[in-house]
């Protein structure tokens, strides 16, 4: 780790650095793509349910419907320009 990083850590007590990664990491869940998030809970919580085989069926399904939302789209467009995705939800 660089000195300075090192330095700054040192500085704060370890409850703000915890307040200030669960911050960031909150953000980073707000801002991204929350179907394909939804999609993910889905396949777990159906994992709890089902065989392996029907939850590799389930996530395929859902794998496939994902390619047509408006969110998969924006970030393959994002890739292409090499900018940040902007998720819409839809």
């Amino acid at each position: 780790l660089p000195l300075g990083f090192c330095a700054v850590m040192a500085a704060q007590p370890p409850r703000a650095i915890a307040v200030a990664h669960a911050t960031t990491f909150i953000a980073a869940l707000a801002n991204g793509p929350s179907v394909a998030y939804g999609r993910i809970k889905a396949n777990l919580n159906a994992a709890l349910e089902q065989d392996f085989s029907a939850s590799l069926d389930s996530e395929s399904a859902l794998q496939v419907a994902g390619f047509s939302t408006e969110d998969h789209r924006e970030a393959v467009q994002a890739f292409v320009e090499k900018r940040a995705p902007r998720f819409a939800g839809r």
